[in-house]
């Protein structure tokens, strides 16, 4: 899944994200100053019946050979992640827009996993009632895709000044 590559990235960014949005069992975060925003999706997330939330739709870009792996050149796909966490207490809705144009078909992968999930207009919705890590997929386009990382909350998260922790506050560094 393309999506791995985007851990790393995902992994600094969210240990930099600037302030966050509380909800009990329901947590979004706001992007660090500078972060590259990819509009080709509307994200927004909410406990089954409560207020929406948006989430950042960071821009990831992938070099990606395709399908033709003999081929010198090497194609810039500029792909979209996004990430919330939650304590899956209550099932977590979640919408996603596409900005740039209708669709015919979507896939929610892994498709093992077996999301279902209902389309409104050029939206579609589903409800996620654990962590996952997918990748929604419109119109086959794998290159173009929506990463999107559900995490669970942090049952005992370090602190800065704990043994062994190397703090960096909000911003981006050179690790």
């Amino acid at each position: 899944i393309l999506c791995t590559v985007l851990c790393l990235q995902l992994c600094f960014t969210s240990t930099v994200a600037s302030s966050m949005h509380t909800d009990p069992g329901l947590i979004t975060y706001d992007a660090p100053a500078g972060s590259q925003r990819n509009d080709d999706y509307t994200i927004q997330v909410r406990k089954k019946g409560g207020t929406w939330q948006e989430l950042f739709p960071y821009n990831a870009v992938n070099m990606n050979k395709g399908p033709d792996q003999d081929s010198t050149v090497t194609p810039l796909n500029n792909q979209t992640f996004a990430y919330f966490d939650s304590d899956f207490r209550q099932s977590i809705e979640v919408r996603v827009t596409r900005n740039k144009g209708s669709f015919r078909h979507v896939s929610i992968r892994p498709t093992s996993d077996g999301i279902n999930f209902r389309q409104k207009g050029n939206s579609i919705i589903f409800y996620l009632d654990q962590p996952w890590m997918i990748s929604i997929e419109f119109d086959h386009d794998i290159y173009h895709n929506l990463c999107l990382f559900a995490n669970a909350v942090e049952k005992d998260p370090v602190s800065e000044g704990d043994p062994g922790v190397l703090s960096f506050g909000p911003g981006f560094h050179d690790a």
